[in-house]
């Protein structure tokens, strides 16, 4: 019977030399320094455990309970954080060779791109982690599966961008706020916004990089501040419209097979084509960039297209602005290659800077009414000519007749540009001032003219209305000679 007790005593000893050994092995092999408060932040690690290194709880005694920024940025397959660590700093394991990693239920707070641009292919947040830096899981890549516990209560900026293979994520209803870019060009199909949800920042579902995904919102009944309609996203009471989804209706896009256009069913055509519905007051800044929609009716109770609403739209090829909007806002239709065919509504006071700045647009007729076009508003556009109405009272630098150069500013002036205009208005002052050939309109209208001078019709018909009195009048004198 003493034997196997021998045995067992022995191998006890050697697993407790094993475990001292391993733990002194994890302790040598990391860089560290002394908090304020007495415990230890891990500052680098030396690469004496491997490609799988294990962080000790304590050394020398003292708690680790911090990993400092850039800490771990040596090629590392997994690694394991001990629960005695409650801070995650800066990039502390933004290495591309991470595959494997998890989040103790001791961390509070876990600082910027602290995981970003690694292999892991998912990840629990535990309910600890009440805030997280930007860009947290950034650019990863293999990332396909993401669970958040009931506690943090904002998704932060770029939190979640370019997770391209991103297929599921929990949202949990402590989460208030999601920040600017945080989903942008990531793979979900369906975002669901849950009952908490309060404030969703700037391009937060984005598209800039090709291969949109992003077919439809869903938005709990019960949350106070966002709704859903087909797919897209607007404020509770539908008078703003918040985001357009990516790739509503699914399939194909230009952006996928070198800018053809895409085979499409029925369905999906149908539904990239779109009428903003008529509750809708306002746009959100860049509300459909990236998107695939390919037609777009833009109603008469939005006022002003907003700036960058449209911006990398490039399969959208017809604008349609109803009466009642007054502006185009900054780069609203910036690189919509694929435009051509814009109308514009009578309304239409101001289009601003760089409104179509590199879009596909070939021929423009500017709406009697239009008092303001702004610098670089057609910079990069195919037509060759335009006619500019006489209540145009600005013209900002480059605003016509101007290619694109090196670097995205404009080049010389096109030697071929021809302005239609009247005499002594701002048309005839900016032809001159560039160099282009300026056509007054003062005779008959050319075919499309829209504005063409009613003093010329009066006058025309009052010398018909003249000559046709006299020629009766002569007919009744000879009349009555004859009698």
């Amino acid at each position: 019977m003493k034997k196997p007790i021998v045995i067992l005593l022995i191998f006890s000893i050697l697993l407790s030399l094993n475990i001292s050994a391993s733990a002194a092995s994890a302790e040598s092999s990391m860089k560290y320094k002394t908090l304020p408060d007495g415990t230890l932040e891990i500052t680098g690690y030396n690469g004496a455990q491997g490609k799988k290194p294990v962080i000790p709880s304590e050394i020398n005694g003292r708690k680790v309970t911090s990993i400092g920024k850039y800490a771990f940025m040596r090629k590392i397959v997994s690694v394991k954080i001990p629960s005695t660590v409650k801070v995650i700093k800066n990039e502390a394991f933004s290495t591309e060779s991470l595959k494997y990693v998890r989040i103790p239920s001791s961390v509070k707070k876990i600082y910027s791109g602290a995981f970003s641009s690694t292999k892991i292919t998912k990840i629990a947040i535990p309910s600890s982690v009440k805030k997280v830096g930007r860009g947290v899981f950034e650019d990863c890549k293999k990332l396909k599966k993401v669970v958040i516990k009931n506690g943090l209560k904002k998704i932060s900026g770029r939190m979640f961008a370019s997770c391209k293979k991103l297929e599921k994520i929990v949202i949990p209803r402590s989460v208030k706020v999601i920040g600017e870019e945080a989903f942008e060009d990531c793979g979900l199909k369906v975002i669901k916004i849950g009952k908490g949800v309060k404030r969703i920042g700037k391009g937060a579902f984005s598209s800039y990089e090709g291969k949109p995904r992003l077919e439809r919102f869903k938005v709990d009944k019960n949350n106070r501040y966002f709704s859903s309609a087909g797919g897209v996203l607007f404020n509770k009471d539908k008078t703003e419209l918040i985001a357009y989804p990516v790739n509503r209706g699914g399939g194909k896009n230009r952006s996928d097979s070198f800018k053809k256009v895409p085979k499409l069913t029925d369905e999906q055509k149908s539904k990239r084509a779109y009428t903003i519905p008529k509750s809708v007051k306002k746009l959100r800044k860049g509300a459909f960039t990236g998107s695939n929609v390919q037609k777009i009716v833009i109603t008469g109770e939005i006022k002003q297209v907003s700036a960058e609403a449209f911006s990398s739209c490039e399969d959208l090829s017809e604008v349609t602005m109803e009466d009642g909007v007054e502006s185009v806002g900054k780069n609203a239709f910036y690189d919509c290659f694929s435009l051509n065919t814009v109308n514009l509504p009578e309304t239409l006071k101001t289009i601003e800077e760089g409104a179509f700045i590199y879009s596909g647009v070939e021929k423009i007729n500017l709406p009697e009414g239009l008092e303001t076009i702004e610098k670089e508003a057609f910079l990069g556009c195919n037509f060759s000519e335009i006619t500019i109405p006489k209540t145009v009272e600005a013209i900002g630098i480059s605003a016509l007749g101007f290619e694109v150069g090196d670097c995205g500013v404009a080049d010389a002036p096109e030697k071929d540009f021809v302005i239609k205009g009247y005499k002594d208005t701002e048309a005839q002052r900016y032809a001159k001032n560039y160099g282009f050939e300026f056509k007054q309109l003062m005779g008959l209208p050319e075919v499309g003219e829209h504005d063409f001078p009613i003093w010329i019709v009066i006058s025309a018909c009052a010398l018909f209305a003249g000559a046709l009195a006299v020629v009766i009048v002569k007919l009744i004198g000879r009349k009555r000679k004859k009698k």
